[in-house]
């Protein structure tokens, strides 16, 4: 959906409907929860309130609601630059091994045999030891 696609909605007329949508029951269960009444404490029953007040909420939900944008904006800028490191530390740390290998092979490659051979040696002993505690 592109933004030109995306209806514009009046906030106020927003407020009004969500407080219009809440049924005695709901006043009943915020009344009952303090933590939900700390975290709204007027808002979600903003039928209760004055007109000069409800457009002071509609003000802070506003204000909230572009202080999110922004925030979901720096989040998503700080995690592509966070990805584009990492990757480019893995690609570099291959490089940098692939290169050490290479290095390796062609300076002494009985060596590189030898330390071929000594790993896979290992690995083999701790599968056998693995797997015969795990059966």
């Amino acid at each position: 959906m592109s933004a030109a696609e995306i209806p514009s909605v009046d906030p106020t007329a927003a407020a009004e409907q969500a407080s219009a949508d809440i049924t005695e029951q709901d006043q009943v269960d915020l009344r009952d929860r303090p933590h939900l009444r700390a975290v709204f404490p007027r808002v979600i029953l903003s039928h209760e309130l004055p007109p000069a007040e409800q457009s002071q909420v509609v003000d802070a939900m506003r204000e909230a609601g572009s202080w999110l944008g922004r925030t979901q904006a720096q989040i998503e800028i700080r995690s592509a630059t966070a990805y584009r490191r990492a990757i480019d530390s893995s690609r570099s740390a291959v490089t940098q091994v692939s290169r050490r290998a290479r290095r390796m092979r062609d300076q002494d490659p009985l060596r590189a045999l030898a330390l071929i051979a000594g790993t896979a040696f290992i690995a083999g002993i701790v599968l056998r030891f693995w797997r015969s505690h795990n059966s």
